[in-house]
């Protein structure tokens, strides 16, 4: 069963971090991430959870894993100054 939450914490020191769904809590470790970027605070995400009640999958919600792939993709390119100045 798939369960849409928001990531309520994360650290890399500890490996993991806290999902929220409805007033309920469940532990993620950094390995049931599935994408390339970290895990962020307040991101909304899916997950299913395992028979022992762990999170065994956990990934961003389609429209904010795209989102996020656009802006790493524009964070890569060189920035472009603009002047006025004639000195």
């Amino acid at each position: 069963m798939e369960y849409k939450g928001k990531i309520v914490d994360f650290s890399v020191k500890a490996g993991g971090g806290i999902v929220s769904v409805e007033g309920k809590t469940y532990v993620f470790h950094i390995r049931t991430w599935q994408h390339t970027f970290p895990p962020l605070r307040g991101l909304p995400v899916a997950f299913e959870i395992g028979d022992n009640g762990l999170i065994k999958t956990l990934y961003a919600s389609k429209y904010h894993y795209w989102y996020l792939r656009i802006a790493r993709f524009l964070l890569k390119r060189p920035a472009v100054v603009y002047s006025n100045s004639s000195v």
